[in-house]
């Protein structure tokens, strides 16, 4: 039968914590400035090839960083600096608490998930949102935040499977209590719905309604793009149609 040296394997273990947190902290400290997380977004998205515009202002005058034109979805990111354990009260939770109030006003503005981020943190999917009566500031926020159709995007150097393809940074984006999109999965169509309740019982609606477009109003009149952006439409042809100055967003129905 197998022995086991238990001091050595959590020596191992720790030594392993430490290198994760280490790495994570060296990566954390390049994005230290908005300029610099603006930047980081949008080497991720341009690295799936998604279309995006930047600084879209909601009906109600306020902007948004990114709204990201997937195929399978459309969604919102906000951005926020030294979102990272690794710089004081950046993941405190009273920060956070700021951030998703901001993100759910955007929310409901849009109709679509709003994802604050880059919250740089050596974690998966697996733990981003651990719950129990002692629970982390960011898993909080992705529990809670969830609710109010607000997720985040995590992103951190040191993950093996990334390691061996390359050393890339490992990103996801998290929604209420699971993954909204990895890198090894794509989206999660459990995940592409937007909490609508009105009582006790759990109500959600689909981002790919086909009743629903996204409204964008502009100098050049109102055009309309699918909330669901068709894989066929090439980034430059959605930016060409979105890129007008001062745009509005907002989700109607079809022949309202």
């Amino acid at each position: 039968m197998a022995t086991f040296d238990i001091d050595s394997i959590r020596f191992d273990y720790e030594a392993h914590q430490r290198q994760r947190a280490y790495e994570t902290a060296k990566y954390a400290s390049q994005y230290d400035t908005e300029e610099k997380a603006t930047q980081l977004i949008r080497d991720l998205l341009n690295s799936q090839g998604w279309a995006f515009d930047e600084q879209v202002r909601t009906k109600s005058g306020k902007k948004v960083d990114f709204v990201v034109c997937a195929p399978e979805a459309t969604f919102a990111i906000e951005c926020k600096r030294r979102m990272t354990v690794y710089h004081n009260n950046g993941l405190n939770a009273t920060t956070l608490a700021d951030y998703l109030e901001q993100a759910t006003a955007y929310s409901v503005d849009l109709e679509m998930p709003v994802f604050l981020g880059p919250v740089q943190k050596p974690m998966t999917p697996m733990n981003a949102c651990l719950g129990g009566t002692n629970i982390d500031s960011v898993a909080a926020l992705n529990i809670f935040g969830g609710r109010a159709n607000v997720g985040t995007l995590i992103v951190h150097k040191q993950n093996d499977l990334q390691r061996m393809a390359g050393n890339e940074p490992y990103w996801f984006l998290f929604l209420r209590g699971a993954a909204f999109w990895t890198q090894e999965k794509g989206f999660n169509e459990k995940r592409l719905n937007m909490v609508c309740s009105t009582g006790s019982k759990k109500e959600r609606k689909s981002l790919n309604d086909s009743q629903d477009s996204v409204v964008l109003f502009g100098p050049e009149g109102l055009q309309e793009l699918p909330s669901a952006v068709p894989a066929s439409k090439s980034a430059e042809e959605l930016h060409q149609k979105a890129n007008t100055a001062d745009a509005v967003w907002h989700r109607s129905s079809q022949g309202s």
